[in-house]
């Protein structure tokens, strides 16, 4: 089947798991990253999946693996496709013939789950508000002794996006909030702000409890500052282990072109080039199309959604009274190269 990830889905998943994360969340955040737009919730992803797969069945999760090969974004068109055997399940998403996401999935199917054992209730205004801001600086391992509390906001249900066929009673409340807790640690938490998931795998027991909270205990990180990523452990009653591993995104770079032009001056070095920047709107790009501007060269800015963000860009270049040309494609695209290179043609540059 063919998926599109839609806003009002983010709003949900947000409402349901308590995961603020901005790079989810807030347009003009995420623009400025290296994805250039908000990234789809990649827990939301596979449980949306699952819930295609069981068609208002329910099962128990054995056990849960997943791996983000490529960030999933809003308003894009993706090939969901479920690969089944006996006992297991793979969710796949694909674009262009690549996979994006990968789930696989041990299970049983079940007709009845034990009732919650308590009507413990847990409101999202203990969680955090605003993603922490942490960085990797040693590869030092830590453990954090007090159990993290934690459940679902099972409201969120009553403005369930109307695709979304995952219903609570479908799996046992520990699954749920083990996956969920997934998400909000991760993106919340530890690293915060700067993370992005890179896989997940959790086991579960065979003898379950339902209750409404979950109780996730030695939280055990640990770091690897040399590829950027973090390594998360933990377990729960009825979560024999979680396994979380996420990349901790390097911090945006907005230099304006005062910035750049206070650390390597103003010549004429490129003074006969025409240089093209892919990615120019945000980041390493913007910084590296200013340089060269100042540099003498001709900067053609290449963008493919930051319109309002290149259009910035280039009105501080000309400010200078430097020259800059935006180009507009997607730099992954032989027929959109095409069509620029005809426009840079029929414009004599």
């Amino acid at each position: 089947m063919d998926k599109i990830f839609c806003e009002n889905e983010m709003a949900f998943f947000e409402h349901l798991s308590g995961d603020r994360n901005p790079l989810h969340r807030q347009s003009q955040y995420a623009h400025r990253t290296q994805f250039g737009q908000i990234v789809v919730y990649g827990m939301y992803a596979t449980l949306f999946g699952i819930g295609q797969w069981l068609k208002g069945r329910k099962c128990q999760l054995k056990k849960i693996k997943g791996e983000f090969r490529k960030p999933l974004v809003l308003n894009e068109c993706y090939v969901l496709e479920f690969v089944e055997a006996a006992s297991n399940v793979e969710i796949i998403y694909k674009k262009s013939g690549s996979i994006c996401l990968k789930v696989k999935i041990f299970f049983t199917f079940e007709e009845n789950f034990p009732l919650p054992l308590t009507n413990e209730k847990f409101t999202h205004d203990k969680l955090k508000q605003n993603a922490t801001e942490l960085s990797i600086q040693n590869e030092e391992i830590f453990t954090i002794d007090e159990p993290f509390t934690y459940s679902a906001n099972w409201e969120a249900f009553q403005s369930c996006p109307i695709n979304f066929l995952l219903m609570k009673h479908q799996l046992p409340t520990v699954q749920w909030n083990s996956l969920l807790w997934s998400t909000y640690y991760v993106g919340m938490e530890n690293p915060g702000k700067q993370a992005l998931f890179l896989s997940f795998d959790v086991t579960f027991e065979k003898e379950i409890e339902q209750n409404e909270v979950v109780f996730i205990e030695n939280i055990t990180i640990k770091p690897v500052p040399r590829f950027n990523k973090i390594i998360i452990l933990a377990k729960s009653k009825g979560v024999s282990a979680i396994q979380l591993e996420t990349f901790h995104r390097p911090l945006i770079i907005d230099w304006s072109i005062t910035q750049v032009r206070s650390i390597i001056g103003r010549n004429n070095i490129f003074s006969s080039e025409t240089v093209l920047i892919t990615g120019a709107s945000r980041g390493f790009g913007a910084v590296l199309a200013k340089a060269f501007a100042l540099c003498g060269a001709h900067v053609l800015l290449n963008f493919n959604h930051s319109k309002d963000e290149a259009e910035f860009i280039a009105a501080e270049i000309k400010s200078q009274g430097l020259l800059c040309t935006i180009l507009q494609g997607d730099a992954t695209s032989a027929e959109a190269w095409q069509k620029i290179k005809k426009k840079l043609i029929n414009d004599g540059i």
